[in-house]
């Protein structure tokens, strides 16, 4: 009898990847398959996948006596264990948005007051984001506007890591328009926290904004074969690097000059041969980074080309 694969929906598939981090739960490079740990591609609950990359999700689906493959009770260890360390990396960063307020004033207890009720609404838009069909969350997403005069550090830490959960999803069908917003936002909310900023903080910030383009890019290009998501992630990219510049944050100014090096190993794929579009923008936005205009790079007629068929 043939097993009808059960798709993963899309809520679970961010979760799996959010836990993770993007990243393999046994070697900790980026993952590319969600791998279904009973062997029961019907069986999509949480509990049963895990993020691996390409070589691990081969051996743990790989049978017979030849190879040894990743066992299911192994990749239960190694999911727990990955799963942790990443919690409490994400919890050592928002203690770096905790700040202990000493001879509290009036100002003090409502703007913590402040930060408290819009921290909540913004879980609320959480919940209701995922809950609601795709076509839907583009007007759900523009509920962070109302509060882009009123961004404390902890806000734009909150509002970054959500950014980055979602377009963990941006292979399920992600429209260029919700790509634009999450650009748009995430830029907003990387430059706007309504107070003075540590050197830590910034980074922490720059670094979750690195993460919303990575994760748009490669979707984008791996998945979609969609090149203007691809350039809304790029585009990104040059706008952290010039925050880093202007605030001086050398740490961050080699964390863009990273995230390029991983732009261009995942496109390295011999097996693909429909990727040269996406290196030639990537190479045409590497050489623009230095130059000090946050606009989209000029393109080559080929890619304007290609551009206008991902528009139609």
């Amino acid at each position: 009898m043939k097993v009808i694969r059960k798709k993963i929906s899309a809520e679970t598939e961010a979760e799996v990847m959010f836990k993770s981090n993007l990243l393999c739960c046994v070697d900790k490079k980026r993952g590319d398959h969600i791998h279904h740990i009973d062997g029961n591609s019907s069986n999509s609950n949480f509990d049963n996948l895990a993020l691996l990359c390409f070589d691990c999700h081969n051996e743990a689906s790989t049978t017979g006596n030849l190879r040894k493959k990743l066992s299911p009770k192994t990749i239960l260890k190694f999911r727990q264990h990955h799963y942790q360390v990443v919690q409490n990396q994400r919890d050592a960063f928002i203690e770096k948005f905790s700040h202990p307020i000493k001879n509290l004033t009036t100002e003090d207890l409502l703007n913590a007051a402040k930060d408290a009720i819009i921290l909540l609404e913004i879980e609320k838009i959480k919940i209701e984001y995922f809950n609601a069909n795709k076509s839907q969350r583009g007007d759900i997403l523009y509920k962070f506007d109302a509060y882009e005069n009123h961004i404390s550090p902890r806000i734009a830490y909150e509002a970054l890591t959500f950014f980055v959960r979602i377009t963990y999803g941006t292979r399920d069908d992600m429209h260029p328009d919700t790509a634009q917003q999450i650009y748009f936002l995430t830029t907003n909310y990387l430059r706007e926290p309504k107070a003075d900023l540590t050197a830590a903080e910034k980074n922490q910030l720059g670094q979750e904004a690195l993460r919303v383009s990575l994760n748009m890019f490669y979707d984008a290009v791996i998945h979609l074969k969609n090149l203007e998501i691809a350039q809304w992630a790029l585009l990104l990219t040059k706008n952290v690097y010039w925050f880093a510049k202007t605030e001086k944050l050398k740490s961050l100014t080699e964390n863009v000059e990273e995230n390029y090096k991983e732009f261009e190993r995942h496109l390295i794929r011999p097996e693909r041969n429909d990727l040269d579009n996406a290196r030639e923008l990537l190479k045409i936005y590497k050489e623009d980074l230095t130059v000090q205009s946050l606009t989209f790079a000029p393109l080559s007629e080929n890619l304007n080309k290609a551009m206008q068929k991902s528009y139609e």
